[in-house]
């Protein structure tokens, strides 16, 4: 007998391909060579179906004993501020909390940075504003750039974000250039490269359609236990410390408000105007390291490495064995080392 959350999903995914216009969910033109490298390599896109995630490291490094309250335009978030030297700020995405860098913070502090790594509103210590329209990209920029005048931070920072949290990093690095020096996103690439255009990415994606359905999102996730949130992240190495994180009042809405402040344009009617539909943006001029696990349940490969057409600097791809989407918890050694490396040889203008 087919599961609920199977059920679901199919029910999401047909709904999801009565689209407007055949054009916008085909594949890639195959004329570009990059476009068969990556859509006909089936070997880098496993089956996560039995894919069971990583235990988590022993922790030796607690998150609030290095938190202080920032109060940006009279809102209060709460912000790991740990370190001295050059800057880096990590940006957490769905459904975490700054806790998710626990691994980083130390790594990054011990190489010489001041690391900086906020509750993302709608999360954690940090403000849960239940309209949607504060969760805008735009409005969320303008929060990160807000953390960091509070911090009395106007150099350029080096910038790490993970799933949302990548998602804002790229415009960030996108819309405010200036402010930072080097960009390493794990898991998600570029919003609106070709890569997430494919069937076989939609399909992973249908999920993007439930977190759009206001309360019944809420719902499904919550009943019998969490029993299809569980079955839906099950990768997650911290997935009880998650679930307990999002059954705080009103937690879980404010984390699908990321998806209902950004994607709303997804549910017009076929037969009206597009709403709100994002417009181009500029490319990318600072170094970019994508990095992606090849187990990861939710993103392929073609979103991360075709994200390279939307930077006009270096772009360099790095591909995760054996991990899925939470890499920085299943792989924190590795993850750690890549990090670090990166910004380094950026910041020695010696990379290869």
């Amino acid at each position: 007998m087919m599961s609920k959350i199977s059920y679901l999903s199919m029910l999401l995914s047909i709904l999801m391909f009565s689209s407007c216009s055949k054009d916008e969910f085909s594949e890639p033109e195959q004329n570009s060579q990059l476009s068969k490298d990556v859509i006909n390599n089936e070997e880098d896109f496993s089956s996560t179906v039995d894919y069971e995630p990583y235990p988590l490291q022993k922790l030796d490094f607690d998150t609030s004993s290095k938190e202080k309250i920032v109060n940006v335009n009279g809102e209060n978030f709460s912000v790991i501020d740990y370190g001295t030297g050059p800057v880096v700020l990590l940006i957490h995405g769905f459904p975490d909390s700054k806790e998710v860098w626990r691994y980083q913070v130390p790594a990054l502090v011990n190489a010489g940075y001041r690391v900086i790594a906020p509750d993302m509103r709608g999360y954690g210590g940090s403000p849960r504003s239940l309209e949607k329209e504060r969760y805008a990209l735009g409005a969320l920029i303008g929060d990160v750039l807000g953390i960091l005048a509070a911090l009395e931070i106007s150099e350029p920072v080096d910038l790490v974000g993970h799933d949302w949290g990548a998602a804002l990093a790229w415009s960030l690095a996108r819309f405010v250039p200036g402010r930072f020096k080097s960009l390493t996103v794990l898991s998600n690439g570029a919003p609106g490269n070709p890569g997430y255009d494919t069937i076989r990415q939609r399909q992973k994606s249908w999920y993007f359609y439930l977190a759009l359905q206001e309360e019944l999102a809420e719902k499904t996730f919550t009943d019998n236990d969490w029993a299809f949130f569980r079955d839906f992240a099950k990768s997650h190495p911290d997935l009880e410390n998650t679930i307990n994180q999002l059954s705080e009042a009103t937690a879980l809405t404010t984390a699908f408000n990321w998806y209902r402040g950004n994607l709303q344009y997804l549910l017009t009617p076929c037969d009206g105007p597009l709403i709100d539909e994002p417009g181009p943006s500029p490319n990318v001029n600072i170094p970019v390291l994508g990095i992606w696990g090849q187990q990861d349940a939710f993103l392929r490969k073609a979103q991360m490495v075709q994200s390279r057409d939307v930077v006009d600097n270096t772009f360099t791809f790095e591909k995760i064995q054996n991990a899925g989407h939470w890499l920085m918890l299943e792989k924190p050694h590795l993850i750690n080392n890549m990090i670090i490396e990166f910004i380094q040889c950026n910041q020695n203008e010696d990379c290869k």
